[in-house]
C-alpha cells in the first residue's frame, strides 16, 4: 500500500486530484485498498483532511462507499483519519 501511495505521487496526485467521476484517492482506497492504504494516504497528507468528506459524482463519500461494499476495516481507518 505504501508503495502504490508512493507511485500515485511520483504520478503527479496531489490535493485536488479527482478523475472524472469525482473520486479522488480515499474513494478508490474506500472501493479497493485496506486500512494500511487509507493510513498511507493520510501520511502522504495526500488530499488533505478535506478529502475525506468530499462526494464523487454518485454523492458518495469515502466513508460511505467503504460501509456500503463491507469494508469494515476501511471505514474505521478512514473514521480514525476524521471522516465523519
Amino acid at each position: 500500500d505504501d508503495a502504490l501511495v508512493a507511485r500515485l505521487l511520483a504520478l503527479g496526485v496531489r490535493d485536488a486530484s479527482v478523475d472524472d467521476r469525482g473520486a479522488n484517492p480515499y474513494h478508490y482506497a474506500a472501493r479497493y485498498g485496506s486500512p494500511a492504504m487509507v493510513t498511507a494516504l493520510v501520511a502522504a497528507k495526500l488530499g488533505g483532511p478535506a478529502a475525506l468528506g468530499d462526494l464523487d459524482d454518485a454523492d458518495q463519500t469515502p466513508l460511505t462507499i467503504a460501509r456500503a461494499t463491507g469494508k469494515p476495516g476501511v471505514a474505521d481507518a478512514l473514521v480514525a483519519a476524521g471522516a465523519r
